[in-house]
C-alpha cells in the first residue's frame, strides 16, 4: 500500500491522479523480478489493491496525513515530520487497525457460541458447495481445454497448408515435382518455439487445477491461430504473385 500512497494522496485531493508514475514503476518493477514473476494482470490487480489500501489509511488517518502535508509545505525536517504523525496518533483511543481487529475476534467469539446442530449444517452445507465448486470448476477447465485442442489443431492444419504452398512454389521455381519440401524457414522456427510455449502454459495451467491462466493461454491460442491465417493468405498471396512472374518470363523468352 506504501506504493500508492503518492498516487492515494492526489486522487482524494484532486480526483485525480497525473503524477505517481515512479511509484507506479518500482512497484511494477518489483513484481516482474519476482521468480517465478508475475504476469501482467495479477501485477495490474496488486496495484489496484496498494492503491485501494492506501486510499483507506488515509481516510482513517487523514489528521495525521494533513499534519504531514503541512510540515512538508513548511519545509521541516524528517523529524519533524515523524514527530507531527505521533502526535495526531495520539488523539486516538486506538488505532483503526486495533479497532479491527478487536471486532473481528469478537465476531469470531460469537460465531463459535453458536455451535452446535448450525455449525454442523453449515459445514455440511459449505462441504456441498465446496463440492458443486469444484465440480463447476473442473467443467470450466475441461471446456477450456477442449477449445484450446480444438484451436490448436486448427492452426496445425494451417501451418500445413502453408508449408504444401511454399512447397508448390520452390518446386515450381527449381523445376521439381511439388513433392519437395522448402527449407525450413526462420518464420517457421519461430512458430515452432511459440508451439512449445503454448504446450508448456497448457501443461502448467492444467497443473494449477483453477483453469484461471488458461484464460491466457486461450487468448494467445486464439491470436496465434488468427496469425496463422494471415500468414496463409500471405503464402497464397506469394505464390500467385510468382506464377504471374513465371507466365511473363514465359512470354518475353517467346518473344
Amino acid at each position: 500500500s506504501r506504493s500508492g500512497g503518492g498516487i492515494a494522496a492526489e486522487a482524494m485531493t484532486y480526483q485525480q491522479a497525473e503524477g505517481g508514475a515512479g511509484d507506479e514503476s518500482a512497484l511494477v518493477s518489483f513484481l516482474v523480478a519476482l521468480t517465478p514473476p508475475w504476469d501482467q494482470p495479477r501485477v495490474l490487480n496488486q496495484a489496484r489493491w496498494a492503491v485501494t489500501e492506501a486510499v483507506l489509511l488515509l481516510q482513517e488517518h487523514k489528521g495525521c496525513y494533513d499534519a504531514l502535508f503541512e510540515c512538508m509545505a513548511a519545509n521541516k525536517g524528517l523529524g519533524e515530520c515523524v514527530l507531527a504523525i505521533e502526535k495526531e496518533l495520539d488523539a486516538f483511543p486506538q488505532l483503526p487497525s486495533v479497532e479491527r481487529a478487536r471486532e473481528r475476534a469478537a465476531d469470531r467469539e460469537s460465531a463459535a457460541t453458536l455451535g452446535g446442530a448450525s455449525a454442523g449444517s453449515a459445514a455440511a452445507a459449505r462441504e456441498v458447495g465446496a463440492a458443486g465448486q469444484l465440480l463447476q470448476t473442473e467443467a470450466q477447465v475441461g471446456e477450456k481445454v477442449a477449445k484450446l485442442d480444438a484451436l490448436t489443431k486448427e492452426e496445425d492444419q494451417i501451418r500445413d497448408a502453408i508449408r504444401k504452398v511454399q512447397a508448390e512454389v520452390a518446386a515450381a521455381e527449381a523445376g521439381t515435382s511439388k513433392e519437395s519440401s522448402p527449407a525450413w524457414s526462420a518464420g517457421e522456427t519461430q512458430r515452432f518455439m511459440n508451439t512449445l510455449l503454448r504446450a508448456k502454459r497448457k501443461a502448467k495451467a492444467l497443473e494449477d487445477g483453477k483453469g484461471v491462466d488458461l484464460d491466457f493461454v486461450l487468448k494467445e491460442a486464439v491470436r496465434s491461430r488468427d496469425l496463422a491465417k494471415v500468414d496463409l493468405q500471405l503464402a497464397k498471396n506469394q505464390a500467385e504473385l510468382a506464377d504471374v512472374e513465371r507466365r511473363l518470363k514465359d512470354v518475353q523468352a517467346r518473344e
